[in-house]
């Protein structure tokens, strides 16, 4: 609930598109198009994808996850991703 919000953290400038990590973690099962359809990528940094809660959002934004899919997005990203690196405003680097 500290944690702030993708646009204070990144100029939505900079950002490919905007998406949720609520829109992942409150699917059903998660699954590497998922992923790859709520990936936020940077436009000046190639390397560079994040997944976040959006401005306005909080955990209680959308129904609430269980312990088997946040494994199930922990192992999509090792599948798509040399490096994970889970910051507290839950940025991700690939």
């Amino acid at each position: 609930m500290s944690a702030p919000p993708l646009p204070y953290v990144c100029p939505s400038s900079d950002l490919e598109s905007e998406t949720s990590l609520g829109n992942i973690l409150g699917a059903a099962h998660v699954d590497k198009n998922l992923v790859k359809q709520n990936a936020i990528l940077h436009k000046k940094n190639k390397y560079l994808t994040m997944f976040a809660m959006l401005k306005g959002e909080n955990a209680f934004s959308y129904a609430p996850y269980t312990e088997t899919q946040a494994r199930e997005l922990i192992h999509t990203l090792r599948q798509l991703a040399d490096y994970i690196i889970p910051i507290r405003f839950y940025l991700l680097s690939f």
